[in-house]
C-alpha cells in the first residue's frame, strides 16, 4: 500500500485521508503511522481545526497528503 501511494504522490495528485476519532478499525494511529512510512515532508504539524466553536478534530499536512481526525460534534 506504501509504494501504491507513494506513486499517488508523485503524480502529484493530493490525497486526503480522513478516519474519525473514536473508530476502533481503521483508527487515526494507523493513518499517523502510515503517514510515517510514507516518508514525505511534514509541512504543518497536527492542529486542531474548529467546526461551529467546537474542536472538529484535527488536521496534519504533509507534502501532498493530509491526515484528518473527526470527533463527534453534537
Amino acid at each position: 500500500m506504501v509504494m501504491f501511494m507513494k506513486n499517488i504522490l508523485k503524480a502529484k495528485v493530493p490525497v486526503l485521508s480522513y478516519y474519525g476519532d473514536t473508530d476502533i478499525v481503521c483508527n487515526f494511529l494507523l493513518g499517523e503511522r502510515f503517514a510515517t512510512q510514507l516518508g514525505i515532508k511534514l509541512l504543518t504539524p497536527k492542529n486542531p481545526w474548529i467546526f461551529e466553536n467546537q474542536i472538529g478534530g484535527t488536521v496534519t499536512e504533509y507534502e501532498g497528503f493530509t491526515l484528518l481526525t473527526g470527533k463527534l460534534i453534537k
